[in-house]
């Protein structure tokens, strides 16, 4: 972070992970006196990828015959 920022004018973004809420992650947040921004775990509307997901799975299980394994997975997703 300081690297980037030698000013200290950055904000590290995180969600509420275990790994971000953890104790000695805190600790080292707040030794070094980092600025947070907090965001909601998963949001679609911070992760738009998740749109895309949402969206796959849809038609992927809609379809008349459900893939069964792997292999048909990878061949509705293409389809798709």
């Amino acid at each position: 972070m300081h690297d980037n920022f030698p000013e200290g004018n950055g904000i590290l973004q995180q969600d509420g992970a275990r790994p971000h809420t953890a104790r000695v992650t805190q600790q080292f947040i707040t030794d070094n006196n980092i600025s947070l921004l907090h965001c909601v775990s998963l949001s679609p509307d911070v992760y738009p990828i998740e749109h895309v997901w949402d969206e796959f799975k849809r038609r992927v299980y809609v379809r008349p015959h459900a893939p069964v394994n792997v292999q048909q997975l990878k061949y509705a997703v293409i389809e798709e």
